[in-house]
C-alpha cells in the first residue's frame, strides 16, 4: 500500500461492459483534459483480456491507470457488483463516479475536489448536460470552459420537474452551490456516474452499492442516496461543474428481472432497513472494508 502522501487525492471510477473502441478513447481524453490533476483511474471492464493492450496505449503513462476485471463476470448486468470491486481499489480521499458515456468537463474534478474540501466531505453531483450528437459535433459548437446552455438532466428535476408532478427542492448556499433540502425519502438523484462523487470512507462505511439490485439496470443508484443521506451526509449541487452525457443504449447486457420487479424490490430493501433501523447498511455478505485489507495485506 502506498505512503499517505503519495496517494491521489481523487479516485475516478468507472465499471463497463461496452467494448466500444471509441468509448475508451473518450475517456482517455476526457481525463487527459482536466485541469485538476491529482487524480487515479480505476477500471473495471467485463473485456478486461480483450481491451487491456489497447488501454494502456491510450492512457500511456500520462495518469495513473488501474485497469482490472470484475471478480465475477456474470452474463447478466451486474453493475453494483463492480463498482463495489473498483472501491476495494481506490485510493483517493473522494470517488468520482464516471460512466463509460460521461464526459467531464476540463474543470471538472478540480470544481469537486475544491467544494469537497470546502463542505468537508459530501454527496456531490453537478450539471449533467444529454447530447444527441456525435462528440466532435457538440464540441465545435460550444466553448468547453463555459456553461453549456443545453438539457440538463440534474437540473431539471429541481426548476422544472420530471413531468409527472415529483419535484425536489434546494436552497441556495453560495453562488453555484446548492443543498437538497429533501432528507425524508431521499433525494434519488445520486447515479453513480454522471458527475457525481462522494468520500471513499463514507462509502465504504455504508459497504458500498447494494448488490441486490444486479440483474436489471436501476434503483442500485437511489438506494445508494437514501443510504448515504440515513448516515449523515449532505447532497449539494454545484452548477459550476458539469460533464456531458454522450448518446448510449443502457444496460446492454442481459436483464434476468423487469424494471417493475426492480421496483418492487427496492421498496422491500428500503421497508426492511427502516423496520431494522439499519437504513445504511446493506444486507449482503460482501465486507469491502475486509476485502481491501486482504488486498492491500504485504504492500
Amino acid at each position: 500500500m502506498a505512503c499517505a502522501e503519495m496517494m491521489p487525492k481523487i479516485s475516478v471510477l468507472t465499471v463497463t461492459c461496452r467494448a466500444d473502441p471509441k468509448v475508451y478513447a473518450y475517456m482517455v481524453q476526457a481525463l487527459n483534459n482536466q485541469k485538476f490533476r491529482d487524480f487515479e483511474w480505476k477500471l473495471v471492464d467485463d473485456h478486461y483480456e480483450q481491451t487491456k493492450d489497447m488501454v494502456k496505449k491510450l492512457v500511456a503513462d500520462t495518469f495513473l491507470c488501474v485497469h482490472m476485471p470484475p471478480q465475477i463476470i456474470p452474463p447478466y448486468f451486474a453493475r453494483a457488483a463492480a463498482l463495489n470491486d473498483g472501491l476495494t481499489y481506490c485510493d483517493g480521499k473522494i470517488v468520482y463516479f464516471m460512466c463509460d458515456y460521461s464526459i467531464p468537463m476540463p474543470e471538472c474534478l478540480g470544481r469537486h475536489w475544491e467544494v469537497q474540501e470546502r463542505y468537508g466531505g459530501v454527496m456531490l453531483t453537478g450539471r449533467r448536460v444529454k447530447i444527441e450528437m456525435e462528440l466532435e459535433e457538440f464540441l465545435r459548437k460550444v466553448k468547453v470552459d463555459e456553461p453549456v446552455q443545453w438539457s440538463d438532466f440534474n437540473i431539471q428535476f429541481f426548476e422544472t420537474g420530471d413531468g409527472n408532478g415529483w419535484k425536489l427542492e434546494w436552497k441556495r448556499l453560495t453562488k453555484n452551490i446548492y443543498e437538497v433540502v429533501d432528507k425524508v425519502d431521499g433525494a434519488k438523484r445520486f447515479m453513480t456516474g454522471r458527475n457525481d462523487s462522494c468520500p471513499l470512507d463514507v462509502l465504504l462505511k455504508v459497504n458500498g452499492v447494494n448488490e441486490v439490485f444486479d440483474g436489471c439496470w436501476g434503483q442500485d443508484d437511489p438506494d445508494l442516496d437514501v443510504r448515504l443521506m440515513a448516515s449523515g451526509m449532505r447532497f449539494l449541487i454545484d452548477k459550476g461543474s458539469q460533464c456531458l452525457e454522450l448518446p448510449h443504449k443502457s444496460a446492454e447486457k442481459k436483464q434476468v428481472r423487469s424494471h417493475e420487479d426492480s421496483v418492487l424490490l427496492a421498496d422491500m430493501v428500503a421497508k426492511w432497513g427502516i423496520e431494522a433501523n439499519r437504513k445504511w447498511v446493506i444486507a449482503m455478505p460482501r465486507d469491502l472494508k475486509a476485502e481491501r485489507e486482504e488486498l492491500r495485506k504485504g504492500h
